[in-house]
């Protein structure tokens, strides 16, 4: 689990659906470490670096994605 600083933000996502949900609604989208709970992703991470109030704070943790060598062995990447 990372310690209280900011090693638990890794850095902002920038893909056109992070974009339209900035205009839409004034979203961010950040990738954080996967054991950083959502106080030390608000606090922390957010709140400290930018200096801004956090309402609200929604974690998704995605697989990797599926990697074939060309044989009938299938791997998993690392989604970081």
């Amino acid at each position: 689990m990372p310690d209280r600083n900011t090693k638990s933000f890794v850095r902002p996502v920038v893909t056109e659906k992070s974009s339209a949900a900035y205009q839409e609604r004034g979203e961010y989208t950040f990738q954080v470490h996967p054991e950083a709970s959502k106080p030390q992703i608000r606090e922390v991470a957010i709140e400290t670096l930018f200096g801004v109030t956090v309402t609200g704070v929604r974690r998704c943790e995605q697989a990797g994605q599926g990697k074939a060598d060309g044989s009938q062995n299938v791997g998993r990447r690392s989604s970081c």
